[in-house]
């Protein structure tokens, strides 16, 4: 089974969708797609279990996830559309959701779990009901925080009761990026690596895993576009790294390794290297753009060529120095062109000159009232100290103190750091300042004490204009909100007491989640659906 980072399925293509699978023990009523009105009132695709004409009480069928990394995320959670009636107050099914982290060997229970009154969007209904208005559905969620830092795989299971069909839409996680600060990739663990992505959107060849010589000399794996069968002349393919936040790094540099050979002097491939600012949403030419010569490590060749020698390698550097920020996405962009097969490897991105000291590790605890954070490192040599600093958004960040490093040149230190007012969840991590001023962040371990609690919106749907229906709380309110693939399309403050907000956007048409929180780190979430 793939892996991915997130999920937005609105079933539209099938049951299962591409990636998904389902499980049927009996052979008889499973998982499939329908066409019924939607949560947006249109008619369309959803999920559904024909519980009506399905006579097995206490039968389970499952609906499986792909593979979903949680490594490097911030706040994952599970948002999805839910429509179903019971037949009677004794005759009605169950959805729960499991999780798995181990690959699928073994499920546990996850905090959802619902049936009956409990699960009904609507009354009781004896006439094989299906939803008939938008106001049939709700949408439900589920934390996944507790399943931060690992790769899980979730299950829709349903337990029949002879009653009504179940439907389901809309599936989506949000899980906003870690920014990483450095890239160091071989692609020996395969193509796209974790936390890289991959677009091919003509569904034929595109980047890909291969075998073969090296810069070094040796044979390993590196990232290919076989461009030699890919008559699909103009064509673009991308292959695009992961989140970046460089905005405290000195002269930050991609250095990669590219082997190339044009087919002729008149058919050959182009490779462009473009930026994004705003998170991957909209992309820019850097001044990394070579073809045909240019691009070419050795002579034209006709014999579908691929790399023989440390020879045929090339060593190209980027300076980001004009691109550098707090979100920014670079991504490799290839033109077909008929030709040979375009090679890339050992791609580094980070400063010309690495920080002294050496984290191995950065993790934290909740004790008592308190929480505590404890880091180790190696190599100290010229540095001078670490600041700690908090977040209740991963976004922006608080000074909470500083912790002197050890004597110069000591090899290992041990380090421990006291939060003894801690918000009811936060994230943490360290700004390690070298002796002379130069800095960089370590990675970011995320803690919670307590739950959150409700919020509204209304309409929902709706066309970019809505209105929110606020937690009662004393302090100022933080808005962010997200698109399905987990960008940050609008952020606003909310001063303390208000009630009611009218959010007014620009957005195109989608599945959007908002995000609400306090100063300390108190969270509510809820899915937004613009038409």
């Amino acid at each position: 089974m793939g892996q991915t980072q997130q999920i937005s399925e609105d079933f539209g293509q099938g049951v299962p969708p591409s990636g998904w699978s389902i499980e049927n023990p009996d052979g008889s009523e499973g998982w499939e797609m329908t066409t019924t009105t939607q949560s947006d009132g249109t008619n369309g695709r959803v999920a559904r279990m024909d519980n009506y004409s399905y006579n097995a009480p206490g039968q389970e069928d499952r609906l499986i996830t792909p593979a979903l990394q949680l490594t490097r995320v911030l706040a994952p959670t599970l948002v999805f559309d839910v429509a179903y009636a019971p037949f009677s107050d004794t005759q009605f099914e169950r959805l729960y959701i499991d999780v798995s982290i181990d690959g699928g060997s073994t499920f546990s229970p996850t905090a959802y779990d619902k049936a009956g009154g409990e699960l009904a969007t609507t009354g009781n209904q004896a006439n094989g009901w299906g939803p008939r208005t938008a106001a049939d559905w709700r949408s439900d969620t589920l934390d996944l925080t507790p399943y931060a830092g690992e790769t899980i795989i979730l299950r829709f299971v349903q337990v029949a009761g002879y009653g009504n069909g179940l439907f389901i839409d809309n599936v989506m996680t949000n899980a906003p990026a870690v920014p990483l600060t450095s890239v160091d990739e071989d692609f020996e663990g395969g193509v796209p690596p974790a936390d890289w992505s991959v677009e091919n959107p003509d569904g034929l060849e595109g980047w890909e895993m291969t075998t073969t010589t090296q810069s070094d000399g040796t044979n390993g794996r590196v990232a290919r576009m076989d461009n030699y069968s890919y008559d699909a002349r103009g064509a673009k393919d991308y292959l695009i790294l992961p989140l970046l936040d460089l905005s405290g790094v000195a002269n930050p540099t991609m250095v990669f390794d590219v082997a190339y050979a044009p087919f002729s002097n008149s058919i050959f491939e182009r490779l462009q290297i473009e930026y994004s600012t705003d998170g991957g949403n909209n992309f820019l030419p850097t001044t990394y753009d070579k073809a045909g010569s240019e691009l070419a490590t050795t002579g034209n060749q006709t014999n579908g060529w691929g790399p023989q020698t440390a020879e045929d390698w090339r060593s190209d550097t980027l300076d980001l120095s004009p691109y550098a920020g707090p979100s920014l996405v670079l991504r490799f962009v290839q033109t077909n062109g008929y030709g040979n097969g375009l090679f890339i490897n050992d791609v580094l991105v980070n400063s010309l000159r690495a920080l002294p000291v050496e984290l191995l590790d950065f993790n934290g605890e909740r004790a008592g009232k308190r929480n505590t954070l404890h880091w180790l490192t190696d190599n100290e040599e010229a540095f001078s100290h670490f600041e700690v600093e908090r977040s209740s958004d991963g976004n922006t960040w608080q000074l909470l103190g500083a912790v002197a490093g050890a004597a110069e040149g000591r090899n290992a230190g041990q380090y421990d750091y006291v939060d003894d007012d801690p918000q009811s969840s936060a994230y943490y991590r360290l700004r390690m300042v070298d002796l002379d001023s130069s800095f960089a962040f370590s990675p970011v371990v995320y803690l919670e004490r307590e739950a959150a609690a409700e919020l509204r919106v209304f309409p929902n749907p709706n066309s970019g204009s809505f209105d929110l229906r606020l937690p009662e709380v004393s302090e100022p309110l933080s808005l962010a909100l997200y698109s399905a693939h987990g960008t940050r399309v609008s952020a606003q403050k909310i001063g303390a007491g208000t009630q009611n907000w009218l959010v007014k956007e620009t957005l195109k048409p989608g599945v959007y989640l908002l995000i609400v929180s306090t100063e300390d780190g108190r969270r509510w979430t809820e899915r937004v659906v613009v038409r």
